[in-house]
């Protein structure tokens, strides 16, 4: 299923391309961005470190992909550059996408929410899309030793197609262990 909808979308691209030509040259010449990046980072009250968050949106692949119809698929970075290890819980962890001034949860769990979806994926898959448990921290360096680089893993959210049909204006990740909201927006332009 996953080889057609991929041949579908690449003949929707071509198809695409063939009709409004010039529009999607603007944004090949690089006139216009490819890409929506959307940043959060949280530093620590003491300063020995810091939580980045990372979401990276192609428009037009957003808005023409879904999974089975049913899903949109995000892909969240999260870098922890603390000491401390982050618990995750897809029960009492939330994230939120904000669009047109609606608030969208994402699907955490989608064993528990969608048992058939989650069913019909390969082992591989269904290992890939699971909600991490935890993201260790930075071990501290040994004196005279470079410090550790920071920790990171990609955390991948299902938002139903039928509630998000455009790109998100920004998102909100609540972290139980954390006891926080972060919002994650777009990353500010860049002074020239």
């Amino acid at each position: 299923m996953g080889m057609r909808i991929l041949a579908l979308v690449t003949m929707l691209l071509v198809l695409g391309l063939s009709e409004t030509g010039s529009r999607l040259r603007a944004s090949v010449s690089g006139t216009a961005s490819v890409s929506v990046e959307y940043v959060a980072d949280v530093r620590q009250a003491d300063g020995s470190g810091s939580y980045s968050f990372n979401v990276s949106i192609e428009p037009l692949m957003f808005r023409l992909q879904s999974v089975q119809g049913k899903y949109r698929l995000l892909r969240l970075r999260v870098q922890n550059s603390t000491a401390a290890t982050i618990a995750f819980s897809s029960d009492a962890d939330r994230f939120d996408v904000i669009t047109r001034g609606a608030t969208v949860p994402a699907v955490l769990n989608p064993q528990h929410v969608d048992a058939p979806f989650w069913d019909a994926l390969d082992a591989t898959t269904r290992e890939t899309l699971a909600y991490p448990m935890s993201l260790k921290g930075v071990a501290p360096a040994a004196p005279g030793a470079r410090p550790a680089s920071p920790e990171s893993i990609y955390i991948y959210l299902l938002v139903p197609a039928s509630q998000v049909s455009q790109v998100p204006d920004s998102f909100t990740y609540s972290i139980k262990s954390l006891n926080q909201v972060i919002t994650i927006r777009t990353r500010p332009p860049m002074a020239r």
